[in-house]
């Protein structure tokens, strides 16, 4: 249910100011619309996971959310959703039977509600049963189950109002698990908290903790995803790293054995983003190509058959993606036209094809989805852009067809680099940025172009 795109949480995404744009939950999948930042959903709706009001229990296609416009970034949880608009207030609906909703009760709710309480808001992100919000100022908010310590305040009492995670600050990503949490600081540090018992927490033991403890072992992380019992996290060296349940092989080690400390996935690299399922993962190539490791009974790895795989296997028919998201048994793509493909279980028409109960082995097309936008790598129609070398050192090297201001972003939104160019061809020093992520804005007439790169 987490994705995370190449860093924050979601997918370049609502951490750091960008924003993730697609997302899975149990047995729901939801996408912003491009054009007025309304949010469709389709699946399971015994919750009100669809937010439209209704009280029908299932949509094999997608329908409109209430009361939502501008909306910049969504999360969903098992039974659970929220979405933050561009003025960084946080709506949720759906299952509040464990508080996962934040807004003082019990009670669920089919359309959106204004969580009050949360205020300058840059990610979310949902659990099993708990939820957590990433503010503007690096401090990590939860609320939900706190059976297993989940919420890091140093208690298991839970709670139906968010509150503080108890000893970090300058987080940049969070990721919900089923009963643990992730943060990424801007450190390239990982903290975990909540339910070990799989190892899912990275840091050696197999010992639940309600306070933040640093994964070992790890640096260079980029982004990371929690999902089910394992966490994944990226490299800026375009490698990714697994701990926790291996059940099903969802580590990609080419084991089925569990592990409380990191272990690197087999044989991938060039890796731009991340999603964790609930015992399966995927890995998104930087030439667009999908790898996916873990379990397959629903056809979640997409391969053309319902084999599970310890070792990453890849996705078939599919191209052009920019993004990822995964959910329980399913997962979606994002491609760069503002189409989406999913696969994997479709109990309750969650793939939104117009089928239920309908499993699929391959990634079929969302048709009646609205085109969905996409912060990373977006470029308006009738304009070449492009990067390269990427991964940078020195230097980067625009093409670009036409004048245009280039401004370059830093993981929280802040631009720190300017420039104009009337050039085909424009080189820029980035020598002397700190190694890592960055997106890359250019600002033309026929609109504004988004590409990340990463500074090695």
């Amino acid at each position: 249910m987490k994705k995370i795109y190449i860093l924050i949480s979601l997918m370049f995404i609502a951490a750091s100011g960008f924003a993730q744009t697609i997302a899975a939950g149990g047995g729901h999948s939801l996408a912003i619309c491009k054009e007025k930042g309304t949010v469709q959903v389709c699946g399971n709706n015994y919750f009100g996971q669809l937010g439209d009001g209704s009280s029908v229990t299932i949509s094999d296609v997608p329908v409109e959310a209430s009361v939502l416009t501008d909306v910049i970034s969504i999360a969903a949880g098992w039974s659970h959703s929220f979405a933050l608009k561009n003025d960084s207030t946080v709506w949720a609906w759906g299952c509040n039977t464990n508080n996962e909703l934040g807004n003082g009760n019990t009670n669920h709710s089919n359309i959106p509600l204004h969580i009050s309480s949360l205020i300058s808001v840059k990610a979310l992100a949902g659990g099993f049963y708990h939820s957590m919000a990433l503010k503007n100022n690096g401090t990590v908010w939860a609320w939900g189950d706190n059976s297993s310590g989940q919420l890091g305040d140093g208690s298991n009492t839970d709670s139906n109002i968010p509150i503080q995670v108890n000893s970090i600050s300058g987080m940049i990503a969070i990721s919900a698990g089923n009963y643990h949490s992730v943060a990424l600081k801007s450190d390239s540090t990982i903290w975990v908290w909540g339910d070990n018992s799989a190892g899912q927490l990275g840091n050696g033991n197999n010992s639940d903790s309600n306070i933040p403890v640093q994964v070992i072992s790890l640096t260079g992380v980029i982004a990371i995803s929690a999902e089910g019992s394992h966490t994944l996290a990226l490299k800026k060296d375009g490698t990714v790293w697994a701990w926790g349940l291996n059940t099903y092989g969802e580590l990609g080690n080419s084991t089925i054995n569990n592990s409380n400390i990191p272990v690197q996935v087999n044989a991938l690299t060039g890796i731009t983003a991340i999603a964790a399922g609930w015992s399966h993962s995927a890995a998104l190539k930087n030439d667009s190509t999908v790898w996916t490791w873990g379990l397959n009974d629903h056809g979640q790895l997409g391969n053309g058959n319902n084999n599970d795989s310890n070792v990453p296997i890849q996705v078939g028919s599919l191209s052009g993606v920019i993004d990822l998201a995964c959910g329980y048994y399913h997962c979606l793509a994002l491609k760069n036209n503002g189409t989406v493909s999913a696969w994997g279980n479709n109990i309750d028409g969650l793939l939104g094809n117009g089928t239920n109960n309908n499993n699929s082995n391959i990634p079929l097309p969302i048709s009646t989805l609205c085109l969905v936008g996409s912060t990373v790598d977006e470029i308006p129609e009738g304009l070449f852009f492009s990067i390269f070398p990427n991964p940078a050192t020195v230097h980067i090297t625009i093409e670009i067809n036409g004048k245009a201001t280039i401004e370059i972003l830093n993981i929280q939104g802040q631009i720190i680099k300017t420039t104009n160019t009337a050039e085909k061809q424009t080189t820029i020093d980035v020598s002397d940025l700190s190694s890592g992520v960055y997106i890359l804005k250019a600002r033309t007439e026929r609109g504004v172009a988004v590409k990340k790169f990463i500074k090695e």
